[in-house]
């Protein structure tokens, strides 16, 4: 595809997907807001009614990845979708921000701006670890925590770290051609969004490509204290673990470190289902999480 087609190519994936997001925001009720928070501007949508449910994202993703989800949820719960500081609109910052304390430091100054005490807690990928490393720090703070394929201890799978091997970090995007493996390695069958918001995502993704990799660095390669943990005695929250069987993104054993290592948790495992149940699986995971408020 020539230059010119590939950016007439983004500017209506762009447009598309700014349309399906007003769309859901208006359904949802979820509505745009910042503040400042521990110093350094904070994004968040905010909306739906009920119980609060903070909604953590992943490496290199953004809060809106959960707007699909909310849209079975905003009926039961206030829903709460937060970019993570060096993530989604969040302003730059250094890597000693991103790690896991940092992080869940982080996520407690956010609720206490909100004005919030305890809420219900779910993570997906790097941010199912850090919702674990939260609610083990904050244990009076959680209603409960459900973790979504969440990264660990264990590591990146095989498979996503030959592609490391390689040169091949899927998850610092530089092309449309990255992004498109980066889906086939995170879900277990494709999704049907047109190759226009195919295109305009992965140029979300390419946008903080150099500052992400210190990030991922930092994550792999972690001080003491900063790594993440594979026992979490602390949280006394009801817990549930969901993994897909087609899990290549990160390592299937955090699925089990997890189940594991937080006293009382349960395990779901789905099949046809890969690194994205929040996607793959929204049915089950909105059951799930609505089974959490009895």
């Amino acid at each position: 595809m020539t230059g010119r087609r590939a950016a007439a190519e983004l500017r209506f994936g762009t447009a598309s997907y700014r349309t399906a997001q007003r769309v859901i925001r208006r359904v949802t009720g979820l509505r745009y807001q910042t503040a400042t928070v521990a110093g350094r501007r904070c994004t968040w949508l905010r909306g739906g009614r009920g119980e609060p449910l903070l909604l953590i994202h992943g490496f290199g993703d953004r809060k809106e990845t959960f707007t699909p989800l909310c849209m079975a949820l905003y009926r039961h719960f206030d829903l709460i979708l937060v970019d993570m500081p060096g993530f989604g609109d969040a302003p730059v910052v250094s890597s000693a921000h991103i790690t896991p304390p940092a992080q869940s430091r982080f996520l407690a100054a956010f609720l206490d701006a909100l004005g919030l005490g305890s809420v219900h807690v779910c993570g997906q990928s790097m941010g199912g670890g850090l919702a674990a490393r939260f609610v083990d720090d904050h244990p009076d703070r959680a209603r409960s925590l459900t973790i979504l394929s969440g990264a660990g201890p264990d590591g990146l799978s095989d498979e996503f770290e030959a592609f490391r091997s390689r040169g091949r970090n899927l998850l610092l995007i530089r092309s449309l051609a990255d992004f498109e493996q980066l889906l086939d390695l995170g879900f277990s069958r494709p999704l049907p969004y047109p190759r226009p918001i195919r295109r305009h995502l992965a140029s979300q993704f390419a946008l903080r490509r150099a500052e992400h990799a210190g990030h991922f660095n930092r994550l792999l390669n972690p001080e003491p204290g900063e790594e993440f943990a594979r026992t979490y005695p602390s949280i006394s929250a009801r817990t549930q673990v969901i993994y897909g069987r087609q899990e290549r993104l990160v390592h299937p054993d955090n699925m089990h470190t997890y189940a594991s290592g937080i006293p009382g948790a349960t395990l779901h495992v789905l099949d046809n289902v890969g690194h994205n149940p929040h996607h793959e699986a929204i049915g089950f995971v909105a059951k799930r999480l609505r089974a959490m408020l009895r």
